[in-house]
């Protein structure tokens, strides 16, 4: 990889730390729509590097965190619906 390729690398890198930073502070106010924006980013994004890279460890490490955020959108909609359900009560 020449100096070059290594800075573009570096340059997309920041590029989508910034967008799951832009997430995370989206998801103070709302985690199920943004927990559903950021995995369907990283299944993009993973999607692109494994047809580049094709490595087992990394599909298995993949797979862990798809599941780790699947689990916290399940969370987030709990939350979601007791919120909407507390609107209505009103």
């Amino acid at each position: 990889m020449t100096e070059s390729d290594e800075f573009g690398a570096g340059i997309i890198d920041l590029f989508i730390g910034g967008i799951f930073i832009i997430l995370g502070i989206w998801s103070i106010n709302q985690p199920y729509y943004a927990l559903i924006t950021g995995l369907t980013f990283y299944i993009v994004f993973m999607i692109i590097i494994l047809q580049d890279d094709w490595n087992t460890k990394r599909i298995v490490i993949s797979l862990f965190i798809i599941i780790i955020m699947i689990r916290g959108i399940l969370s987030a909609l709990k939350i979601h619906e007791n919120k909407s359900d507390d609107h209505e009560s009103e």
